[in-house]
């Protein structure tokens, strides 16, 4: 039984291998339900799945902690809306 599955810890971090949005590939796309789901993305109420990728998640965690950037706030006391998101950085 081989093939991508979305959330298999392939090297032990945690972390998900991802397809690039656009993949023109017909198992490039997957929708899930939140934690409940197997590592090929597939629905799924078994708690082995669900307890299997809830340490999936907390190892993701902890592997990256060091590699996300701290936040950045800017306030403005007169604006009357925010914006959270996220920024790609160049690189030189």
């Amino acid at each position: 039984m081989g093939g991508f599955a979305r959330y298999k810890d392939v090297d032990g971090d945690g972390v998900g291998y991802r397809t690039l949005p656009g993949t023109d590939h017909a198992a490039a796309g997957f929708f899930t339900r939140g934690s409940g789901h197997d590592e090929k993305a597939r629905y799924s109420e078994r708690p082995e799945d669900y307890i299997h990728n809830v340490d999936r998640l907390a190892r993701k965690f902890e592997s990256i902690r060091g590699r996300v950037p701290l936040p950045e706030v800017v306030r403005n006391d007169n604006a009357s809306i925010g914006l959270i998101c996220t920024a790609r950085r160049a690189t030189p």
